[in-house]
């Protein structure tokens, strides 16, 4: 159970990281200015935001979003149920 639990967490941890990580290195090649290392400074929701506005029909700051908040709800999940398991 336990491994079931901290693979689906890693899983949608590797996820939400990849999808950040694309959506900088995607803003900073379409920079046109000359500090491409600007998007690596900013924010994952100022990145969603700003990734959002120049690609509009695209999902990724969702999946993004998704992701963190699904890892925290199965975390807390998880902390419950340890607290409660006896």
């Amino acid at each position: 159970m336990f491994r079931t639990v901290l693979s689906i967490v890693l899983a949608v941890m590797v996820v939400g990281i990849g999808s950040n990580v694309y959506m900088r290195m995607r803003l900073a090649r379409t920079d046109a200015s000359t500090d491409k290392r600007a998007w690596w400074k900013l924010g994952s929701d100022e990145v969603g935001d700003t990734y959002r506005a120049r690609f509009s029909s695209v999902s990724l700051p969702l999946i993004n979003q998704l992701s963190f908040w699904l890892v925290v709800t199965i975390a807390a999940v998880a902390l419950i149920f340890a607290l409660l398991w006896k």
